[in-house]
């Protein structure tokens, strides 16, 4: 479609500058309106998605029950996931039984592993001989070894 400019007369010209100013504005408005419609209803929607409970109550007491039934951590130093892992507990990792399979930082195993049979980081290990290899959740440790979240 070919356009001829010189039948183009003012009130054409006018019409055009109107609806590029209501096309505008109108733009404006709604992104205006759903900006701050998101952030009054975000902070109702998070709280409804994030669980009760991050966590044990009493993280020591967990930490230190996980310990009692005989739960094992096996890890690496430059395992991003046992690091990760390990994080979760906060600073009652102190009591969880962690045995670091590469006090060398290297590749190289640690005998205490492979005695272990342990063939992935992390991997958890229970008094019953079940193994859970990868990082686990507290409702999958508490499963395990029965301590109360």
């Amino acid at each position: 479609m070919k356009i001829d400019f010189k039948k183009i007369n003012s009130s054409h010209l006018a019409l055009m500058g109107i609806l590029v100013v209501v096309m505008v504005g109108g733009f404006s408005l709604f992104k205006q309106e759903k900006t701050s419609a998101a952030t009054e209803v975000l902070p109702e929607v998070v709280a409804e998605t994030l669980p009760e409970s991050s966590g044990p109550a009493d993280m020591d007491v967990f930490a230190k029950c996980l310990n009692d039934s005989g739960a094992k951590l096996f890890g690496a130093v430059w395992c991003p996931h046992c690091q990760a892992q390990k994080k979760v507990f906060g600073e009652s990792v102190q009591y969880i039984n962690y045995i670091e399979c590469s006090p060398d930082g290297t590749k190289t195993q640690a005998p205490v592993c492979k005695d272990a049979g342990i063939q992935g980081y992390p991997t958890w290990q229970f008094a019953d001989g079940s193994e859970i290899l990868g990082e686990a959740s507290f409702e999958q440790l508490s499963e395990r070894t029965l301590c109360p979240l």
